[in-house]
């Protein structure tokens, strides 16, 4: 008898309780991928290999003029500002180093005819020319001597329009 006064207790979920829960969490999930935002962070982690491209590439330079007390054939005999790509084959017309981003008026463009940039600097001063993420034909990047004499390297298309330039003076 005892039986029949006790009811019985339920220790199930309903099924519009798993459906609100479910409901919960996925827009608890949509917010959190947006506030992670994966797009930039893949941008981000691109720019800081296009920094560390950079700086190897300016240490190269620096370190091939201590010791052969003079600069790369092909960075000694750049014309002031005009942007060269950073090749390590000769380069023998055209924009074919592929720099979207200096293609018209942004900046004077041309393609080196007869001069390697990496002739000097692969294999003993970098293992190989560093490429940029985001580029399959070209390295991606450039240089540029300045009239203040200084060798700027910089990247074709960091992420979201950000600057991306490395330099350091030379003693001619």
């Amino acid at each position: 008898m005892l039986a029949k006064n006790i009811k019985s207790i339920s220790r199930g979920f309903t099924l519009i309780e798993l459906i609100i829960v479910v409901a919960i969490i996925g827009l608890l999930a949509a917010a959190l991928f947006v506030a992670i935002d994966p797009a930039k962070r893949i941008g981000d982690a691109n720019d800081a290999q296009r920094w560390s491209d950079i700086t190897a590439v300016l240490n190269a330079v620096l370190t091939y003029t201590a010791d052969a007390q003079a600069l790369p054939t092909a960075v000694s005999s750049m014309t002031i500002g005009i942007f060269y790509p950073l090749t390590g084959k000769v380069v023998t017309g055209g924009q074919t180093a592929g720099c979207t981003r200096l293609g018209s008026a942004d900046a004077v463009w041309t393609a080196k005819v007869g001069a390697s940039f990496g002739e000097n600097l692969v294999p003993g001063y970098l293992a190989t020319l560093p490429l940029d993420p985001a580029y399959t034909t070209s390295t991606g990047y450039y240089l540029v001597r300045n009239t203040g004499n200084r060798i700027v390297v910089g990247a074709c298309d960091p992420f979201l329009n950000s600057v991306l330039t490395g330099s350091m003076a030379v003693q001619r």
